[in-house]
């Protein structure tokens, strides 16, 4: 007859944290789904976001296409109209092209040596 009570005890605790459990899965059943509709909401802000970036980076090729066919326009009629006349290069424009390589010269207003503004001297 000891084991009656702890036996009986075991099985209402058991049938206790069942039910206890049922309704904790419940109640985070709409938490889950949220979670799981904020995953998808993401997703397709993420897909959309990418997408957005794949079109824009198609009209700027496009635009570029336009604008070096429209310089090379302008470049054969340079030379149509001046003739041999032009000493310097016509510009042209590829995304591939360094940029001007005058990085080395300082400015055109830079003024070499000390102006004297501030005294380092003292007198």
């Amino acid at each position: 007859m000891d084991w009656v009570l702890p036996l009986i005890t075991f099985i209402i605790g058991a049938g206790a944290g069942y039910i206890g459990h049922t309704f904790l899965i419940n109640k985070q059943s709409p938490t889950q789904t949220q979670l799981e509709n904020t995953r998808f909401e993401l997703e397709q802000q993420k897909q959309e976001l990418s997408d957005y970036f794949a079109s824009t980076h198609e009209m700027l090729e496009a635009m570029t296409n336009h604008i070096n066919r429209i310089n090379e326009h302008w470049n054969e009629s340079a030379q149509n109209m001046l003739g041999d006349e032009t000493d310097k290069k016509l510009v042209t424009f590829s995304p591939s092209a360094p940029a001007n390589e005058t990085l080395d010269l300082p400015p055109k207003d830079y003024v070499k040596g000390s102006q004297k503004i501030i005294n380092t001297k003292k007198s």
